[in-house]
């Protein structure tokens, strides 16, 4: 059902003939003629602003028009570039419209670029339009399912769509890949209550006895419906997988998810212990491989926690870097299986980054730092790692790539880059070029780190 968003007619297109249209182009599409698919996909959008089928019809033809073509070539990619700098400016201003079309211009010409996918999305959502945003964002995980930003932008918008059950999938997904995006935790919070809504159907039961009918199955319900249990109910739910392991030690599933209720209980030995028995019998499953894995890390995690709270400096030091450590061994094992895993090369050149691995995690870096989706970030970390190794024009040349790609000094990322741009100038001895940095910080943000300070003595 198309909502009557726009004038009864619009263009070649009327409102009533959106279905019809829509028919047109995916037959189109299916006779390999692309172009066809795409301006009848756009007369669509043009009549009806916010279909989020016609959005999601419009990016598979692009992609289907670059694979004809045996993908994006050199010109394409380089308009493609054209358009994200273009559409860096259009954010800074506001210009949601403008960037909208500019994005969707670069995408025509290389459909996986992540980064202008990433803009056309918040345009969109900033125009009023979540379906549309929402394709976009479920068009660049079936690009990759791992895609962490992807994920958690799009269980946002799923949210915003009253959609609580694929909000809650999309960020339980999103925290698997990245259990330390603080902005995933949040919301995958906020959720919790509605999903235990949804999954005692508490809004849809005509009485309270209907409630009352079954309290146990009503508890448990309630339970697995949770994103964040007590420790009695997490104790409860590991008994209750104990027990039914025990009656099947060779189910592999059941195992692993005894292991994933341990390790939500923080229980970095029993997980383990679990994990190995299964890989005793079973050692190659990768399942297992990930979580054993996953249960040393958090053990690490652990360990770093109590060498803090000791105040031992020494003990801190040893612990961050037996955690460093670790993360490299097992990163390095999962990219060994999984090579053109982009978002894991790039945990495993973090991790090689902070374990002092420079010259590894300035090839991992380098390896990813032309792939859209995680560009920004890798090219932020080779100029850290040029700045470790003291080699400042490369590093400043970093930061700057990095800094367009983000968009400018529009939020954290952006002031962070910009602010280790100051510091590289420092280190040149363009002071200039320092204060100018910091000042384009302290326009929009008087209190990041001590930028006002620097600022002044840099005026003195």
């Amino acid at each position: 059902m198309v909502r009557p968003v726009g004038p009864a007619a619009c263009g070649n297109v009327r409102l009533m003939d959106v279905d019809k249209f829509l028919a047109k182009a995916e037959q189109a599409l299916r006779k390999r003629a692309a172009p066809q698919a795409i301006a009848l996909y756009r007369q669509v959008l043009v009549a009806s602003p916010g279909h989020g089928a016609a959005r999601t019809g419009l990016l598979s033809a692009f992609r289907r028009q670059a694979e004809l073509k045996g993908g994006p070539g050199m010109l394409d990619k380089a308009a493609a570039r054209t358009c994200r700098a273009a559409a860096a400016g259009l954010v800074s201003a506001s210009q949601w419209g403008a960037l909208a079309k500019t994005c969707e211009t670069g995408l025509e010409r290389d459909p996986f670029d992540g980064v202008l996918a990433a803009r056309l999305a918040d345009a969109l959502a900033a125009l009023g339009r979540p379906e549309e945003a929402l394709a976009v964002w479920t068009f660049r995980l079936e690009i990759d399912e791992r895609d962490a930003l992807a994920l958690r932008e799009a269980g946002k918008l799923h949210y915003t769509l009253r959609n609580v059950g694929e909000a809650i999938r999309c960020l339980d997904r999103a925290h698997a890949v990245d259990p330390h995006d603080p902005e995933v935790e949040k919301l995958r919070k906020n959720l919790a209550a509605e999903g235990t809504l949804a999954a005692t159907h508490f809004d849809t039961a005509s009485s309270s006895r209907e409630l009352v009918k079954d309290k146990d199955a009503l508890r448990k319900a309630e339970r697995s419906g949770r994103l964040h249990k007590t420790s009695g109910e997490l104790a409860e739910d590991i008994a209750d997988l104990e027990a039914a392991l025990a009656g099947a030690p060779g189910d592999l599933d059941l195992r692993r998810t005894l292991i994933r209720a341990r390790l939500k209980a923080r229980d970095a030995a029993g997980a383990l212990a679990d994990a190995e028995a299964g890989l005793a019998s079973q050692p190659e499953d990768d399942g297992l491989l990930d979580l054993a894995g996953e249960a040393r890390l958090l053990a690490a995690e652990d360990e770093l926690a109590r060498a803090t709270e000791s105040g031992d400096a020494g003990a801190v030091q040893r612990a961050r870097q037996a955690r460093a450590r670790l993360e490299v061994d097992e990163f390095s094992r999962r990219s060994s299986r999984s090579p053109n895993d982009v978002p894991l090369r790039l945990r495993l050149a973090k991790a090689c980054y902070r374990a002092g691995e420079t010259e590894q995690a300035v090839e991992h870096f380098q390896a990813i730092a032309t792939d859209p989706r995680v560009e920004v970030e890798a090219r932020q970390g080779l100029g850290a790692c040029f700045f470790r190794k003291g080699l400042m024009p490369l590093a400043r040349r970093q930061f700057e790539q990095a800094l367009t790609v983000a968009g400018g000094v529009t939020g954290d990322r952006g002031k962070e880059i910009c602010y280790h741009l100051g510091l590289v100038c420092e280190r040149l001895g363009d002071n200039p070029g320092a204060l100018a940095r910091y000042m384009e910080i302290y326009e929009v943000d008087i209190h990041y780190k001590d930028v006002g300070q620097k600022i002044e003595a840099l005026n003195a």
